[in-house]
């Protein structure tokens, strides 16, 4: 994925992450609401994604977990949406329809790694 944008949301101390997806990725797009101190993203960013139905272990292949409650899924026009909560911030991320596995109620865990440029 890579960060498309970043921009305060209405809530005070609040951002908004927009992130889309590389070409060959089922995840299309994501919206992400951080509080400033979890804010590690910055436009033009390459993120890796985990996404999982347990818990993830903790170490030096993310720089951030995430666990959220589903609270929908909504197909629109071949793609699936899944809208989810992590501690009352929201999370929605878009999947081509066929890719999305995941139930409305259920956990799902979340691990972000900014991809380092080298050179």
């Amino acid at each position: 994925m890579m960060v498309d944008k970043v921009e305060p949301s209405e809530v005070a101390g609040v951002f908004v992450v927009y992130f889309k997806g590389l070409e060959g990725s089922p995840l299309v797009e994501m919206k992400l609401e951080l509080p400033r101190q979890l804010l590690m993203f910055k436009k033009g960013d390459k993120v890796t994604l985990e996404l999982a139905e347990s818990p993830i272990s903790w170490g030096e292949k993310s720089d951030l977990h995430l666990r959220a409650r589903i609270f929908g899924l909504k197909p629109i026009e071949g793609v699936s949406i899944l809208y989810a909560s992590a501690g009352g911030l929201q999370l929605r991320l878009s999947f081509k329809e066929s890719s999305q596995r995941f139930q409305s109620l259920s956990k799902v865990y979340i691990a972000f790694k900014i991809m380092k440029e080298t050179g």
